[in-house]
């Protein structure tokens, strides 16, 4: 299975954006575990499930993910982390 790498930037402090993702990513039945510099996740998706580390350094998250479905792209994964990273709009 190929990988994916990406990079994904927050205003936010590296406190901040773990809570959400914590909030974001448990929302789907998944899970993130870790801590402000690394950590893991993995989330279902309808045909499966993504799994994949993380890092954060220099606002921002980057993100390895190490097992996805085949006919999953790189690009739908980013589009769906991106979403799920984004602050709650007041």
């Amino acid at each position: 299975m190929a990988h994916c790498n990406f990079k994904i930037p927050f205003p936010e402090s590296s406190e901040e954006l773990l809570i959400i993702a914590h909030k974001s990513i448990a929302e789907h039945k998944g899970i993130f575990e870790g801590d402000t510099k690394s950590g893991h996740f993995s989330i279902p998706i309808g045909i499966g499930h993504i799994e994949g580390n993380y890092t954060i350094a220099n606002s921002e998250i980057s993100i390895d993910v190490t097992k996805k479905p085949m006919l999953v792209s790189c690009k739908m994964i980013e589009k769906r982390l991106t979403e799920y990273l984004e602050p709650p709009r007041d």
